[in-house]
Parts: structure tokens; sequence; C-alpha cells
């Protein structure tokens, strides 16, 4: 028996004997902190003191947050707002723990330091993305705004039972807003320095009696870069943003609720792709291939939902399409060393069914089934420049095609085995097969030469199949939720499309023992939640380039051990404070081999501390509204700081330095006025107020270090109008 079962059973013992020792003391506490206020104007909901109520859907089902033994962050659209957080990106400054990462047109988050590190076609990210309960299947789709939000839904840990993908590390469940009969728009103008022009726009109304429609969109558009390529001469790290998302919500009876939508995004920046070696000047690149990335991402989905009185069925659909466009200057120099262009393509079609039990069932469960059918391709890498022409050739190009067809079951039921204890099992089976196929052409410098087509000799299929769990115990005093859970999760394994030949990896998994405590105090102007967690982390998937090649290996394994506590507080009316901090004391691998770092043989990076875990980050939120005759004034402010954390893992040599991220911290801040009826609204901000430089990414390869820079300091205005 692995040490983390023996935790999770010896901390389920100690709730339950808890448990038994309880009932009385908990209806002693339920009294006195879970009975309504009073109905009064000095109540604390009266005064607007108390601090709001989320719903979450974490389990598949609406519940209370404090109700929901998963250590979870959630914000509403109001207090993204308030933060200054306008996209996915912006999510590091108001969760502690989670880190925004940006390479090329993909986002490669991290939670609690775990998250892929290289956007491949054919891989899929550690952290999973969902927006409306719909899977993201590649990277490239990750990174877009909010102009339609409702909240934004943060796991953290394994998710091996419920969500449609296992993700190892967490995941992002984006909810937007749902169609209202009521008609209702809002419109906002906004423009910065850098000549940033934004706009985002949101309209809903009825249509008939049983049907609602909205639509939502967003354009940004950065006039001037944040720097500059000293090889044209020309502005560098701009960017263009266009979306729009439009829903339709049908009531044909009482019982049925139908959902359908779809959305479309086009981005067009180089702030991924225009690459800075390890201590360049800031936003100053001396390239000859202008770096370049455009993203075309559209889908279409249809919810079903069906009360059948003793439950309810679900079933969500959709299918998904992703080109990724983009050009790197490998080198990093003036000169025409090594230049690529590549095309990414992904498509996925997603079919999940879900019955859930109703909720006053004393058992509460559901059943469900998942399926996708999903095709990476590259079309192609290609690769050219003077650093082939040693080789005879003029440019190399690799194509290549990955299809994954996946198929799961899950279960997962709660049952209270006392008044206030409740226990929880999940199991899910995932069997994925996964087909490659490619080739790659060479051209020669001598033209006379026809081209040369190689059959990659790793095309062929793999097949992953794991039961992945969750067992939960968990134990309400008053309003005191403690928990203790042991979860599994795992990621399919892939090909590493953009390497020749293709590697393969197998899943990687993660075990994670978690102990938590959540709840309100103080006539529930101040919640709280807590928790520990134990990783062990195998088969760990790593991408790196060694010898000019990218190469995906399984590195070995590692330990990660953490806590985070988390604070909201409304001491006076008016005044939010938020507070969230993570630890991680242990963070290393075991063993890892082979290690990138290595250049001396015989050695290795076992024992190194893993790639981007800082030991201590910092999530802290303050916003004041006070009341005038003209409106409501909002001054808010957030602090996000970060220690040092390896980009690489760094081998046992002294003489190799390790490639790591200093310690920073960033400061965002606004100023905002809402009219009396809230009908217009104005706001000035300012995002890295103190101008940090940072890194939102980091690697090696061949030509070095190098990382993907953080925006600078941005500021400006923004107009609004609800309507």
């Amino acid at each position: 028996m692995s040490s983390l079962r023996k935790r999770f059973l010896c901390s389920s013992g100690l709730l339950l004997v808890l448990a038994a020792a309880a009932p009385a003391s908990a209806q002693s506490a339920s009294a006195s902190l879970d009975a309504p206020a009073p109905s009064s104007p000095e109540s604390a909901d009266d005064e607007g003191n108390a601090v709001a109520d989320i719903v979450v859907t974490a389990q598949k089902r609406s519940q209370n947050l404090q109700d929901v033994p998963i250590s979870i962050t959630a914000i509403d659209a109001d207090t993204l707002q308030r933060r200054s957080v306008s996209g996915t990106l912006d999510l590091q400054s108001v969760i502690p723990g989670f880190q925004s990462s940006q390479v090329t047109s993909a986002a490669t988050p991290a939670l609690r330091s775990l998250g892929s590190t290289e956007p491949s076609p054919g891989n899929e990210g550690s952290v999973a993305l969902y927006v409306d309960g719909i899977y993201y299947a590649t990277q490239n789709s990750g990174l877009f705004s909010f102009p339609d939000i409702e909240r934004v839904e943060v796991l953290k840990g394994p998710q091996g039972t419920l969500f449609g993908r296992n993700a190892t590390a967490g995941l992002i469940n984006i909810i937007t807003r749902t169609p209202s009969q009521t008609p209702t728009g809002e419109l906002t103008l906004g423009y910065g320095n850098f000549d940033t022009f934004r706009a985002t726009g949101y309209f809903s109304t009825g249509l008939t009696q049983d049907v609602a429609a909205s639509i939502s969109g967003v354009y940004a558009n950065q006039g001037k870069g944040w720097g500059r390529n000293l090889f044209t001469g020309r502005d560098a790290f701009k960017a263009e943003e266009v979306g729009v998302r439009g829903k339709v919500y049908v009531t044909p009876g009482p019982n049925t609720r139908i959902t359908l939508a779809a959305s479309y995004n086009e981005q067009r920046n180089d702030i991924g792709s225009a690459f800075l070696p390890e201590g360049a000047p800031a936003f100053t690149v001396n390239i000859n291939l202008p770096p370049r990335v455009k993203t075309r991402d559209w889908g279409v989905s249809g919810r079903i939902e069906q009360d059948l009185g003793f439950a309810s069925l679900v079933s969500i659909t959709a299918y998904r399409d992703n080109v990724t466009d983009f050009a790197v200057d490998q080198d990093r120099s003036p000169l025409a060393i090594i230049d690529a262009l590549l095309t990414n393509r992904t498509h996925a079609f997603t079919q999940e069914v879900q019955l859930v039990s109703d909720a006053s069932s004393k058992l509460e469960w559901i059943f469900g089934g998942f399926y996708m059918s999903r095709s990476a391709s590259v079309d192609p890498v290609s690769i050219g420049g003077l650093g082939l022409a040693p080789f005879g050739l003029a440019n190399q190009s690799i194509f290549g095609t990955q299809t994954t067809k996946s198929i799961s079951g899950f279960a997962q039921a709660t049952y209270p085995i006392l008044e206030n204890t409740r226990v929880t099992a999940g199991l899910r089976y995932t069997s994925d097969r996964t087909t490659y196929d490619g080739e790659a052409v060479l051209t020669l410098l001598d033209p006379a030469i026809p081209p040369i087509t190689l059959p990659d000799p790793n095309s062929g299929s793999r097949t992953d199949s794991k039961l992945t769990y969750r067992f939960v115990v968990d134990q309400k005093i008053g309003s005191t939720l403690l928990y203790a859970s042991y979860d599994r999760g795992f990621k399919s394994g892939f090909f590493n499309m953009n390497g020749f030949p293709a590697t393969s990896v197998k899943p990687e998994v993660l075990d994670s023992l978690q102990l938590g405590v959540k709840g309100d105090l103080f006539d529930r102007r101040l919640r709280f939640d807590a928790a520990a967690f134990f990783y062990d982390y195998s088969n760990i998937q790593i991408v790196f380039v060694q010898n000019g090649a990218a190469i995906a290996v399984n590195a070995g394994n590692a330990r990660i051990n953490g806590f985070e506590f988390n604070l909201t507080a409304l001491p006076v009316r008016g005044l939010n404070l938020t507070a969230g901090v993570t630890w991680l004391p242990k963070a290393r691998y075991g063993t890892f081999d082979p290690c990138p770092a290595v250049t001396v043989a015989g050695d290795t990076c076992n024992g190194s501390r893993t790639i981007r875990s800082p030991r201590i980050s910092l999530a802290l939120g303050a916003d004041y509204t006070f009341e005038t005759d003209i409106g409501n004034f909002t001054p808010a402010a957030s602090f996000n700081y970060s220690s040092s954390f390896p980009w690489v893992a760094a081998a046992n040599q002294p003489t190799v330095p390790t490639f790591s991220e200093d310690a920073y911290g960033v400061v965002n801040a606004s100023f905002s006025w809402t009219s009396t009826l809230e009908r217009f609204n104005a706001s000035i901000w300012a995002r890295n107020l103190n101008d940090a430089r940072y890194s939102v990414y980091g690697t090696n390869d061949a030509f070095g270090n190098w990382t993907v820079a953080a925006a600078p300091r941005t500021f400006g205005g923004t107009i609004g109008v609800k309507f």
C-alpha cells in the first residue's frame, strides 16, 4: 500500500472519529452559525456585509462552493472586472498557485507547478479547459477574452472522474451567460497606451415565449508594439483579437431546456513567438524572420437537459476546429540559420451523456459516458536556413496527423453515513486509441535533384487505458466543512509531431491526497478555505529540444507537497478583501532520465526541483465601493507575487547554471464609477503598474535559453453603457 493511501485512510479515520463525537456539538454550532440572520436592518445580509454564496458546478450539479469537498477558486464577472481580468491570460493575478503561460498562440498554464510545457498539436494540456461544459481539445484554443462571462471556476488537483478528459493538474471551467427573456445589453469602449483600442458588447432578448437568444463580441487592436525588431526596424510584440459568441436558449416544456451555441475567435500576434534570448533587453529582438501567429478557432455545440423527476438527463454535443499558423526564428539572430514556418490543425467532436440524481435524493449519484474523436496535424513544420546547408539541404518539411478515439464511462455517488458526515466514491474507465502517420520531405540544395520523401518509421498506433478514481470523506461542523480526499488522474500518451522521427510517450499519472477545510465566520463576514496536498507524480511527460530535434519522453517521477490558504473578508460595508497563498516546500524529481540539462556522462537531474514550482505564490486583492449622489465609486487593487523557480530541470553539475525565473510581483489597479441606476460606467485602470519585468514562458534548445516576455505596464480608460 502506497504512503499516500495510508495517509488517506488515517485522515479518513480521524474524520469518522470526529463525526461520532460531533452530532451534539454540530447541532449546537448549527443553531448559532447556520441559522438565518435576524430580519432587521442591522443584519449582515441587509447591510451587504456578508460574503455572497457562489454556486459552482464542479461535481456536475449546482452546489454552494462551501459545500464542495474540492479545492476550488470561483470568481464571478463583477470581481473579474474590478480586478482588471479581461481574459484567460490574466487569471494568475487573482488565483494563487496558478501560472498563466503563453508560447506562440498556445496557453500552457500550470496549477500547483504542474502543466504541459510544450504545445505540440498531438499533446493536450495537463490543465484542461472547459467552456460551458465543452472540452477544448487543443492548447491553441486557450487564449481569449471574456465578453460574456458569468464566472470562472478553477479546480486544483487531478480531475479523474467527472470531467470529459482527464487532467492531471486540474482544470479551468468557464461559464458564460445564459440568454434571458428580458431585453438587456452592454457595450464598452476602451483605449490604452500602445495605441490599444478595445470594444466588447453583449445583447440578449426573448424571441418567443420559449426562446431567448444572446450575442456577444470582442474586438481589440494594439496599434503599437511593446518593443522593436532591430533587424526590420518595425514594431514588435503586438496583438489583435476579434471574437463573437451566439447562444439560443429554448424551453419547449417545463422539464426541458436546450442550449445551442456557436463561437468564432481570430487572433493575430507576435508576442508568443517573439522569443527573447536569456539576458536580452526587454522587448527588443534582432531577427531576420519577423515572428507572427494567426489563430482561427470556431465551434458549435448543443446541450439538452431533460428533467425525468428522479434524475436529470443531460446530453452535450460539440464540434470545435482550430487552425494556427506561425513563424519562428529559432536561432533568434539576424542570420537566417534556422527559420521555421508551422501550420497546426486540430478538430474534435465530443459527445457526453450524464444521468444526474435529483437534488432531493439522499444518495447523490451521477452516471455518464464520454466520447471524443480528435484529429491533430502538422501541415507542415517547415524548417529552412543556413543551418541545413552542411547537410546539403535547403528545407525540411514534416507532415503528420494524429487521430485519437477516446471513450470512457464514469460514475460517482455521495451518501451521508451520519447526519453531517458524507462519503463519496467515483470511478472512471478511459480507453484511448491513438494513431499517427507522418513523413518528412527533404529539399536539397541541388535543384536538379527532386525532393526526397521519408516515411516516419515511428508511424503507428497506441492504446492507453486507465482506471481513475476519487474517494472522499467530509464532515460538516456548523458552517465548517472538513474533508479528506484521494484522487487519481491521468493524461493520455501522444506522438510529438514537431520532431522527426516523432517520439511517443506513455500516459502520465498523478495520485493526490488532500486534506482540506473551508467555512464562514463572524456572521459570514469572513470566508476561508485551506488545503494540504501530497502529490505522487509518475511517468511525467516532457518535451525538449536536443541536438536540434524535438524529443518527447517520460522523464520519471516527482513528489510535490504543498499548502494553500485563501481568505475573503468584508469587514465593513463596501470593502472586499481577498488573500491567497500557495506554499510548495517540497517539489522535487525522484528520477529524471533522460534530462536535457545533462552534459556530463553519468550525471543526472535526479533530486532537482521540479520546473515552474515557486516556493511561494501570493494573490492579494482589495476593492472599496462608496456611494455618492452621482453614483458609486470603486477603487481596486491587486498584487500577485511569485518566488523564483526553474524553467528547466537543473543537472547536478555546479558548472551548469540553473535557468530560472527571478522572484517578481505585479500590481494592478483601477478606479471605476457606476451611475446611480447602473446604466453608465467608466473606469481608469493600470496593469503591471510597477512595470515588473518577468516571463510567461521559458525553455531551452540548441541555441540556448529563451523566454516569452510578459506584458509591460499598460494603462487606459473604459466607458460603458447598459440598456
